[in-house]
């Protein structure tokens, strides 16, 4: 049997973060999550090791989707350890499916807070391409730190919801000038890293921090780097000169890589929050095919002079989903599988969205 050893204020660290393996480690006095277990079961051993901790004190493993750079020490960890993997539905389904060793998993509703220790977890969907992505705002005792990578977008209700956050794990995936002119990559593969599904740059990633500037937010760590279309010193540089273009200077700025753990981020009881609270649903979809309500990542729609109409289609392998809806007026707000809806203007005809790859019965979107 472990034992803790003396009380210790809520910390953050990432173990590593990068396109071969992420992995981060938060901690109350009370609990220890890793969020992601991307790097191998050896690495996440070895740098909590550099940290005082061993993965034997672990009460769980956070998962914000199934790709292999966030799972590939699962199966190494829980082959010799009982430590829980808490993912929502569709990403476990990966997982059973490709994971061969048995998993303690804890199933959560995407968009339903829960509760590990003394640490209240709030899940949202963010657009990437896997199967149900989220990104998390984990509240602590002392503060809460907000999780945002692989996403294609901040939109507003992504950042909504980890807004007040203390401090932020965000992606800063690439230079768009070093991924442009980047001769090792076909077009297809630089329009994927692009799309609303794929991650985010530089300027995005400056973008939404300096949105999320509203005096709580103190240190914000920088991850997921490409390694081919990237440096540390390009990312902090661009966000820096954001921020302090903004005249924005009371935020840190770490940037995490592949090799090593950052400095770890101590979370001041001073600016914690004397009560949890739970999610906003004032706007939301629902499954046809449940009853648990969903978070939707959308862009208020401009003043609408007719009502919209409502149409859906499907191709016949199952494989892409089409929602459209479309108003007199020429306005058309295209909805998708995953919950976004986007505000677009269509000079005639309705407006078709395709997503592919998501293997969901077609939903029913309400604005």
């Amino acid at each position: 049997m472990y034992k803790r050893q003396a009380p210790v204020p809520t910390r953050f660290t990432v173990l590593g973060s990068g396109s071969g393996g992420n992995a981060s480690l938060i901690e109350t006095d009370q609990t220890r999550l890793l969020v992601d277990a991307g790097l191998s079961g050896r690495q996440i051993r070895l740098r909590l090791g550099q940290l005082g901790r061993s993965p034997e004190t672990l009460d769980g493993i956070l998962l914000t989707h199934e790709h292999t750079d966030h799972t590939q020490g699962l199966k190494a960890l829980c082959k010799k350890l009982d430590v829980p993997v808490y993912c929502n539905r569709l990403t476990a389904d990966e997982l059973r499916f490709r994971v061969e060793t048995p998993l303690d998993i804890r199933q959560f509703i995407t968009g339903e807070p829960f509760e590990i220790g003394d640490m209240q977890i709030e899940n949202f969907s963010v657009p990437h391409d896997a199967q149900d992505p989220v990104g998390f705002h984990i509240r602590t005792p002392d503060g809460s730190v907000g999780i945002l990578t692989d996403l294609g977008q901040t939109t507003r209700l992504v950042l909504e919801r980890v807004r007040g956050a203390n401090a932020l794990f965000i992606e800063a995936n690439y230079d768009l000038n070093r991924l442009q002119e980047d001769t090792r990559r076909p077009w297809a593969i630089k329009q994927r890293i692009m799309s609303r599904h794929g991650h985010l740059s530089n300027g995005d990633a400056a973008e939404a921090i300096e949105t999320l500037a509203n005096g709580t937010l103190r240190n914000v760590v920088l991850g997921h780097l490409s390694s081919d279309c990237n440096t540390p010193e390009i990312a902090r540089n661009r966000v820096a000169e954001a921020l302090g273009q903004a005249g924005i200077n009371d935020i840190g700025i770490t940037v995490s890589t592949q090799g090593e753990p950052t400095e770890t981020i101590t979370l001041s009881p001073a600016l914690g929050q004397a009560r949890l609270s739970r999610i906003d649903r004032s706007s939301r979809c629902f499954r046809n095919n449940s009853a648990a309500p969903y978070p939707v990542r959308h862009r208020s729609p401009q003043k609408q002079t007719a009502p919209f109409s409502f149409g859906a289609n499907r191709s016949a392998d199952n494989s892409a989903h089409w929602i459209h809806c479309s108003n007199a007026s020429g306005a058309s707000l295209s909805c998708d599988t995953s919950y976004r809806c986007i505000q677009r203007e269509a000079s005639e005809g309705d407006v078709k969205l395709q997503v592919s790859g998501r293997r969901r019965p077609l939903q029913k979107c309400t604005h």
